[in-house]
């Protein structure tokens, strides 16, 4: 008989290639178009956790025309308002084994060191979960329930679940069900279904998924920005009127793409003196609007835009003077477009992130009630916040009828 694979299986080595195949998406769009306005936070007259603007919101009503020998108007004042916003704390934290320094580093050894592994990808993840944060409201949902049924829970959207994600379910007040600390062990994302171990007990339609503990800890993304109703950073649009964005929710249900709808929108920024700078949405809006433009036999090519991304663009017309980059975003939520006046968005903090180091090293040794291990922590951080100036150069349409892909 003679030699075959199956005989030499013994003596023949595992070759590895030197390099890791990544099979995640960590493409940040949104994200990335703020990430460099605003290295520095402004000035913050309450301490290093909060940062305090004004705004202008009224003119001097002291104006008006008279006949000869008439009282002169009443003086009136430039009317303000001062927004104050906090800083959010995030972190992202790495353990390895001592086991793992010495054993796991060289080639050798294995086909990816295992300390840059972690190191670098952790930077990929925190960034990746910006994105995320850059459409929420501060609450930190992922995603939204539907039903349950034993473990398995269904949701709109599985988009922003991860696996072996620890997270918790909660009301939209956050009152916690259950047990904290479900592990998701399987994500379909065919019907938009989240597997769990653990206690779960009470958890009901509308309910909402978060990360364990991040519960009104995340940044205030456009969620809570882009609104007409809602207080923002201390500000109620009740009583102040300018600050609101302009909302269109199409009656509630859901409507067929139209370029006038688009072209009412950029209208109502305009009458607000904003010229909105970019139109952000999901993939199936972003398909809806090119099937759109296609049906009308119009030109479809895609435009490179700043930061060297690609999209279609929308013509706003008189309005804008300019064609208004369309762009879509992996993490945008379904059925909306965001039209947004970029120039009045900053990211405020005092410096990116970076390993915490104040004791001269980044590698903590772990040490719990049960003593010292053989085990090294290494903490990223930043203190930061979206802040956004002029809440009425924004605007959001919602309830947009999606191409399903």
């Amino acid at each position: 008989m003679p030699q075959n694979m199956t005989n030499l299986q013994p003596v023949l080595k595992e070759v590895y290639t030197k390099t890791l195949n990544e099979q995640l998406n960590n493409e940040t769009r949104s994200y990335n178009r703020i990430n460099k306005t605003s290295e520095g936070t402004a000035e913050q007259p309450y301490g290093g956790r909060y940062v305090v603007f004004p705004i202008h919101i009224g003119r001097n009503s002291g104006i008006g025309a008279r006949n000869e020998n008439e009282a002169l108007p009443t003086a009136g004042y430039q009317q303000t308002a001062r927004a104050q916003l906090s800083l959010m704390n995030q972190y992202g934290v790495i353990e390895l084994s001592g086991q793992t320094f010495e054993l796991a580093s060289k080639d050798y050894q294995t086909f990816a060191n295992a300390v840059d592994l972690e190191m670098d990808n952790l930077k990929d993840d925190l960034a990746k979960d910006r994105n995320r944060q850059y459409f929420g409201s501060g609450n930190g949902k992922l995603a939204t329930v539907v039903s349950v049924s034993g473990q398995v829970i269904t949701v709109y959207s599985v988009l922003n679940v991860q696996d072996n994600e620890i997270i918790d379910a909660v009301t939209t007040g956050g009152t916690l069900h259950g047990t904290a600390a479900l592990v998701v062990t399987a994500i379909d994302t065919v019907n938009n279904t989240v597997t769990v171990t653990g206690t779960v007990t009470g958890i009901v339609a509308n309910d909402i998924l978060i990360r364990t503990g991040n519960y009104n800890r995340e940044w205030n993304g456009l969620a809570s920005i882009v609104d007409n109703a809602s207080t923002l950073y201390g500000i109620n649009p009740s009583t102040t009127r300018l600050w609101k964005s302009e909302v269109n929710t199409q009656g509630g249900s859901s409507t067929a793409l139209s370029e006038a709808v688009f072209m009412r929108m950029v209208d109502r920024l305009y009458r607000n003196g904003a010229k909105a700078s970019v139109i952000i949405t999901s993939l199936g809006v972003q398909r809806a609007y090119w099937q759109l433009l296609v049906q009308q036999r119009r030109f479809t090519d895609t435009k490179t835009f700043s930061g060297g991304y690609t999209g279609l663009e929308f013509n706003g017309g008189a309005s804008v003077g300019a064609p208004i980059p369309l762009i879509a975003d992996i993490d945008a939520p379904p059925s909306t477009a965001w039209f947004l006046t970029e120039k009045h968005f900053s990211l405020f903090r005092p410096h990116g992130f970076k390993f915490m180091d104040r004791d001269g090293s980044m590698w903590k040794q772990k040490v719990d009630a049960n003593g010292r291990y053989d085990a090294y922590v290494a903490l990223m951080y930043e203190y930061s916040q979206i802040g956004c100036t002029r809440r009425n150069a924004q605007g959001i349409i919602t309830n947009i009828t999606e191409d399903i892909a």
